[in-house]
Formats: structure tokens, C-alpha cells, sequence
């Protein structure tokens, strides 16, 4: 037993060690898939292990098979093995959209050093009714009440909202030992970005990454097709939808539009035969808003939290009443007339 209970122990560790390797790898990597084999499996395996080690712990101490102190750290251990995967699984599936995207965004959403390190480095916080806001330089008041705007409003699309609403770090001190970049990573309560001042709202910034935030917590473990994920956010950032179709039409006449089934992956979202993730941001954003337009948010909210890479074209046939050919063809047809132009076509095959 006692043979087994450390060899069991040893397994949890290695397991949890490689999966926070693995975490911290990605998180500095986020441009990479996460891996099956050294996210998921090692998480699995950590969390199985490290619950069986502390099982096995405590019934070793109970039989007095083992020394106390050592059946003790045997079975601590365990519980430190798997307490940071049990976190991240349980996060999963009540406010994120799937395990490997709370696996890249573990570290900074709840290891307590990085937010200690936050709060250090902006140690200036605002509370308003429905954010906490860090930062150094202090927020103009009508950005704030842009904060809340967006909160109002995007309650009423979405019909929930965040947990303990949100807490927003704005990076305005230029503070890069935080290691979070410039603006990103949307999951759950926790927003970090560049102040607004400094964003173009067609180059993303606060408000597309709280639009993340609301649409993440009704997932319910749901891994939305990238296409809509960031076409979502686009299309909540405050960039002018005329805007958007114009950025679509350019992507056309270069060569670097896609059918949208092409975008729905992380891979071919970000495809470079197809001009990278801008252009994929440029037709979620335009795509999306079109839909919100014209069909209102009910249907959307529909699609996006029934639709996976695999059923996409039948849920968009089912919510919308069009084959998804159809919806596409339409949807070019407006950025036509929008621009006087005679009719516009995807052009993937001209950039191999």
C-alpha cells in the first residue's frame, strides 16, 4: 500500500507539473493550439491521481500503515496535484467556453501571485456598479459611463450576465513585467486591456473583450465556432458596421475572403493563405453584426450557443431559415449595395 500510495503520488506530480508547464507555455504562446496530450490528458490525469493519492492517504493514516507526517504529505500532495486542474474544470463548464481556452487563461484569472503583481502595479481602483477598475491614471468620467453602457446593453442581447461582475485592469502605466501584452484574454469576471483612450474601438480594446466576457459565461462548456466568437466581439466594440463591410470589401478585393465555413476553426481563422486573423476578424466582425442587424439578437444568441465547427451549416439553416450559402450570398449582396457595387464574391482561391 504504502508502495502504491507513492508511486500513485509521483504520478500526480509529474502529471501536474507537466500541465503547468504546459499552461504557462501557452499562455506565453497564444497563437498555438493547446496540446491533447500535454493540456487535457495531463489535466486529467493530475486531477485522477491526485484525488486518488489523497483518498488513499487518508485511509493509510487511518490504518496506521504508514508514519502520520508521511501519509500527510502523501496525501497533500495529492491535493495540491490536482487542485489547480479541479479549478480550471469547474471554471470550464460554468463560465468559459472549453477547457484548453481555461487552461491558457488559468494563470492570470486565478493565480493569486499575478493578481497580487496587478494590483501592486496599478494599485488605483474605481468601483462602479458593475466593474472594478485598476489602474494608475485616473479614468475620465464618460469612460466609465461608456463601461456601463456596454454592460446595460449587452445584458439585454445576451440575457446574462458576468459573476460578480468585472474586474478590469487597465494596463495605462505600460507596466510589461505584468507579462499580459496589450489587450486580450476575456474569461469570466476578469478583463485585461489597454485604457480606451488609447484604443481604436475598430481595433478592439476593453469593449471587445467585455463582450467576451459576457458571451463566455452562458456557454456552458460550448466551444463556439472562432468565426462567431470573434465575430461577437468585433461587433460589440464600437466600430461602426459601415466600417466593418468597408474592411470586408477591401479583404474581397484582395484576394483574402473566404467562405465562412474556411474561418470557423483557430486554424483557418488565422490561416495565413488567407491574410492571418484580421481578415477573419474583419468577416466575423461584419458577418455578425450583419446578422444582428438584420435578424435581431434572439436568433443569435440561438445560433451561437447551439452551433459547433461540425453542425454550423445545419444550426444556421435551423435558426435562420436559409442554407448557409444562402445567408452568405445575401450578406455580400448588402456590402454591395452599401458601396455601389454590381456583386461580390469570396476569392480564397486566388492566394494559395
Amino acid at each position: 500500500m504504502r508502495v502504491l500510495l507513492r508511486v500513485l503520488a509521483s504520478g500526480a506530480v509529474v502529471a501536474s507539473a507537466i500541465w503547468w508547464i504546459a499552461a504557462v507555455w501557452d499562455f506565453e504562446h497564444p497563437q498555438v493550439a493547446p496540446s491533447l496530450l500535454t493540456n487535457t490528458t495531463t489535466m486529467l490525469a493530475a486531477v485522477l491521481l491526485g484525488l486518488l493519492v489523497l483518498l488513499l492517504g487518508g485511509l493509510v493514516l487511518l490504518l496506521g500503515q504508514e508514519r502520520r507526517y508521511s501519509a500527510i504529505a502523501l496525501a497533500l500532495s495529492g491535493l495540491l496535484s490536482a487542485a489547480g486542474p479541479i479549478w480550471v474544470v469547474g471554471d470550464t463548464f460554468t463560465s468559459l467556453n472549453d477547457w484548453d481556452f481555461a487552461n491558457r487563461t488559468f494563470l492570470t484569472a486565478y493565480l493569486p501571485a499575478v493578481a497580487f503583481l496587478m494590483d501592486r502595479e496599478l494599485p488605483q481602483t474605481d468601483h462602479v456598479p458593475h466593474f472594478v477598475i485598476h489602474h494608475a491614471d485616473p479614468v475620465p468620467a464618460w469612460e466609465v459611463a461608456d463601461l456601463e453602457r456596454q454592460w446595460q446593453r449587452l445584458s439585454r442581447l445576451t440575457g446574462s450576465e458576468p459573476r460578480n461582475g468585472i474586474v478590469l485592469y487597465l494596463n495605462d502605466t505600460g507596466a510589461d513585467a505584468l507579462g499580459i501584452g496589450h489587450h486580450g484574454a476575456a474569461y469570466g469576471p476578469l478583463v485585461i486591456a489597454l485604457p480606451l483612450t488609447l484604443v481604436d474601438p475598430c481595433s478592439g480594446g476593453s469593449l471587445h473583450e467585455i463582450a467576451h466576457a459576457f458571451m463566455y459565461v452562458q456557454s456552458k462548456g460550448n466551444t463556439f465556432p472562432q468565426l462567431l466568437d470573434e465575430g461577437w466581439a468585433v461587433a460589440n466594440q464600437g466600430c461602426p458596421e459601415h466600417t466593418l463591410d468597408q474592411q470586408v470589401l477591401a479583404d474581397i478585393e484582395s484576394g483574402l475572403m473566404p467562405p465562412l465555413e474556411d474561418r470557423l476553426t483557430d486554424a483557418g481563422f488565422r490561416a495565413a493563405r488567407y491574410g492571418g486573423a484580421n481578415t477573419g476578424y474583419d468577416a466575423g466582425g461584419s458577418f455578425v453584426s450583419w446578422l444582428l442587424t438584420r435578424y435581431g439578437a434572439a436568433r443569435f444568441m440561438s445560433f451561437i450557443n447551439s452551433a459547433t465547427v461540425a453542425s454550423f451549416q445545419t444550426r444556421a439553416h435551423v435558426v435562420y431559415g436559409a442554407p448557409l450559402a444562402s445567408l452568405e450570398a445575401t450578406w455580400l449582396s448588402h456590402i454591395a449595395r452599401e458601396f455601389g457595387m454590381r456583386a461580390l464574391a469570396f476569392t480564397s482561391d486566388r492566394n494559395p
